[in-house]
């Protein structure tokens, strides 16, 4: 599963297109042509759930994962936009 989003990387207000996948309640895992590094601060913008912020666990080329700072509905996600 791959889904489309946007991401701002520590509060800033350029926004990066990125692929996520492995979406769970807590965390996802994110492909995209931005630089992380472990503990960055992002917000990412999930289908149906709208912003959401979290930090980066773990960054490896050009993918990284991420822990959010709330819970969510993965389901939600993969409904229909």
């Amino acid at each position: 599963m791959y889904l489309l989003a946007m991401l701002r990387i520590e509060s800033k207000a350029a926004e990066h297109s990125v692929k996520f996948r492995n979406l769970s309640s807590t965390g996802l895992m994110v492909e995209g042509d931005v630089r992380v590094r472990p503990g960055s601060l992002v917000a990412i913008n999930i289908r149906n759930i709208g912003w959401v912020d979290g930090s980066v666990a773990w960054a490896a080329g050009n993918r990284f994962g991420v822990m959010l700072d709330i819970e969510i509905d993965p389901m939600k996600a993969r409904g229909a936009a």
